[in-house]
């Protein structure tokens, strides 16, 4: 049997909508958090993907959930990266967000204070 096939466009807009949901409507919500398969299923039925697994949190400020990259090397760097490394260039992840980047908006989320 084929695998259903979803766009990352068709996903984003259902989880969007998922999300919406899951602010006005509590059971819902708790769907989400419990059985977020089902809880996806109410805006499209097609089975997710077999590789992606799915977990919805509540937000806590206290938490930072962040994805990692996938590893560029497991066992030694090969010549391009090194060059990457030896000039200097940050670490890029994700939709071209440098590890600059994510320090800056670590910064602006979570100031530190001074005594």
């Amino acid at each position: 049997m084929n695998e259903v096939k979803w766009s990352e466009g068709e996903l984003r807009t259902l989880f969007n909508n998922a999300i919406r949901k899951s602010m006005i409507n509590l059971e819902y919500r708790q769907l989400l958090l419990t059985d977020p398969a089902a809880a996806l299923a109410e805006f499209d039925n097609r089975p997710l993907p077999s590789r992606l697994k799915v977990v919805f949190t509540e937000h806590d400020v206290k938490t930072v959930s962040t994805p990692l990259p996938k590893p560029i090397a497991t066992e030694e760097l090969g010549e391009a990266q090194l060059e990457m490394i030896a000039g200097g260039v940050d670490f890029i992840g994700a939709d071209n967000c440098t590890y600059t980047c994510i320090q800056t908006c670590m910064t602006s989320c979570f100031p530190t204070t001074e005594a």
